[in-house]
């Protein structure tokens, strides 16, 4: 889920921007991805390898002056091989695949987002941000 009043067709919005429990008495926690508000499309790496490196670093600029935590989505056609384009007729199914870039240029380009991340952001797994619990929705951390 994204954060913000805006998210990609068919995904649905976060109701915070914080880690949160989105079901009252219910297990379950989100941490919504950032908000892309004022951006035309979200700036994690899979859009990124698309529409170039600095659409991630604008996204990571915004986000860092925010006190909610920066969540990095990836994909595993991230990092993968080409698909073979046997299976691959339609130009739209090797553009989702990202199958006109190598793994090796991928992987390059993925580390270089993650070092801009590295730069601004304390790295840190899902498991010991929960663990500072959630956020009742409406409360501030």
């Amino acid at each position: 889920m994204f954060a913000g009043s805006r998210h990609p067709a068919g995904a649905m919005g976060a109701t915070s921007d914080r880690p949160h429990q989105p079901l009252p008495g219910h297990p379950l926690n989100e941490i919504p991805l950032p908000a892309y508000d004022g951006l035309p499309i979200p700036f994690h790496p899979s859009y990124s390898l698309v529409v170039g490196s600095w659409h991630f670093r604008r996204g990571v600029r915004r986000v860092r002056h925010q006190s909610s935590p920066l969540v990095t989505l990836l994909h595993l056609t991230d990092l993968s091989d080409p698909l073979p384009g046997a299976q691959l007729a339609h130009w739209g199914s090797r553009f989702f695949t990202l199958s006109y870039l190598s793994a090796a240029t991928k992987c390059a380009k993925v580390s270089a987002m993650l070092d801009e991340v590295g730069r601004w952001f304390r790295w840190t797994d899902t498991s010991a941000l929960l663990a500072a619990g959630p956020v009742p929705e409406g409360a501030a951390r």
